[in-house]
């Protein structure tokens, strides 16, 4: 089945939000489900409940252990007297999780149990995944013409056929 211009409302409405906000958003709505998935995004907001119970007794304001004080995503990024405690997608470079996953000394935190390893999990995929403060919808640009366009006696429908429109709809077997 064809569709035509004025059929294009008939679209379902996740796929219109799709044209409009960024693949990453729209991909991460459609596909989220009830579990964790190591390819979902991970932001500061899923880490400072972790940090809270098990580093903000000695890696606060008032007795910054090492100079490290985790009580906010800017102190975080602060680092400490020895240097970054996290890197942008780079575990191994990253004393906040090598730390805490007991892969480096002095294990954290200290005489206590290793952390649960979910927790050490949503602080290495917020790791990999660039350290993320929060989620932002963005919405796309429209699309400019790549030049000037000419004058042409064109119909809505051949207008819609060689819009960058219609080539998606076609490669997704709307059409």
């Amino acid at each position: 089945m064809k569709y035509s211009a004025t059929s294009l409302t008939t679209l379902p409405f996740w796929f219109v939000i799709s044209l409009v906000f960024s693949p990453q958003l729209s991909a991460q709505s459609m596909t989220s489900s009830g579990s964790e998935s190591a390819s979902e995004m991970v932001m500061f907001e899923s880490v400072q409940p972790i940090l809270r119970k098990h580093c903000l007794r000695c890696h606060n304001e008032d007795q910054p252990r090492g100079d490290l004080v985790l009580t906010s995503l800017d102190k975080v990024l602060a680092g400490s007297s020895s240097g970054p405690v996290v890197v942008a997608g780079r575990l191994d470079e990253s004393p906040l999780y090598t730390l805490t996953a007991h892969l480096d000394s002095p294990k954290m935190p200290p005489n206590k149990p290793q952390i649960p390893q979910r927790e050490i999990n949503v602080i290495e995929r917020w790791i990999i995944g660039g350290l993320v403060e929060e989620m932002k919808p963005t919405i796309a640009k429209p699309l400019e013409p790549e030049s000037k366009p000419q004058e042409s006696k064109s119909t809505p429908q051949s207008a819609l056929a060689t819009s960058q429109l219609f080539a998606f709809l076609q490669t997704a077997n709307f059409c």
